[in-house]
């Protein structure tokens, strides 16, 4: 996907998130990996992504950034805390593993990083 930056700095974040998930979707796909669902809800809860990824059901925690320059580290995207709500969410609907992939825009075009088992 080909942004303009000026573009992305005027999206509000709700749409920034929708596309980031749509590019870790893509991604996915691209690895082999099936998607099972998108924004599923676990109780009060809600996963990002369920997918199929090297024969495991796993959960992807999406994080997007805006950022000019630089990409942010994409472990700084997910805390101590975030980590534990996700795989407690992760266990109750029979994932193997929680997955991150941090979804970079920047003046430089889009950056993805996939953090694979991070909780």
């Amino acid at each position: 996907m080909r942004l303009q930056w000026h573009e992305v700095q005027t999206w509000p974040t709700a749409l920034v998130g929708r596309v980031a998930e749509a590019q870790a979707a893509e991604l996915i796909s691209r690895q082999s990996g099936r998607l099972i669902g998108r924004n599923v809800k676990v109780g009060r809860g809600e996963v990002d992504l369920l997918a199929v990824i090297a024969g495991e059901r796993t959960v992807v925690e999406v994080r997007s950034t805006r950022q000019w320059g630089e990409p942010v580290d994409p472990l700084a995207a997910f805390n101590e805390a975030k980590a534990r709500r996700v795989r407690r969410l992760a266990n109750r609907l029979g994932a193997a593993r929680v997955d991150l992939i941090v979804v970079n825009f920047s003046s430089t075009g889009i950056d993805l990083h996939w953090v694979p088992m991070i909780a």
